[in-house]
């Protein structure tokens, strides 16, 4: 019974965090912003140096922002979308491996 309601609460809390961190600051961008805010979280998440991928998505989105404004909300989904992509990083790190062995033994 004790259980149960730990996992309803961590479900409660797993909810409310995606709604403030994801869905609340999508709803304030255009589709412009929308668009930089997931590519520059997707391309920074799957990169294969796991460790620095926060700091690539902060660099990328301030180069971004001499071209589109760039907003709180913008950083918030685009650094949400690169720890989503953490586990997926790490688990591409060996074919990141092969893919550059196989490139640099060509």
């Amino acid at each position: 019974r004790e259980r149960e309601r730990e996992r309803v609460g961590m479900i409660a809390r797993a909810r409310e965090w995606a709604s403030v961190t994801i869905f609340q600051p999508a709803r304030q961008m255009d589709c412009l912003q929308l668009g930089v805010a997931l590519a520059s979280g997707l391309w920074g998440g799957l990169l294969p140096i796991p460790g620095i991928t926060t700091a690539v998505v902060g660099a990328l989105l301030a180069i971004l922002a001499l071209a589109v404004k760039v907003s709180a909300p913008m950083v918030g989904l685009a650094v949400a979308v690169n720890m989503a992509l953490t586990l997926p990083d790490i688990v591409l790190v060996p074919v990141f491996i092969a893919g550059g062995a196989r490139f640099l033994d060509a």
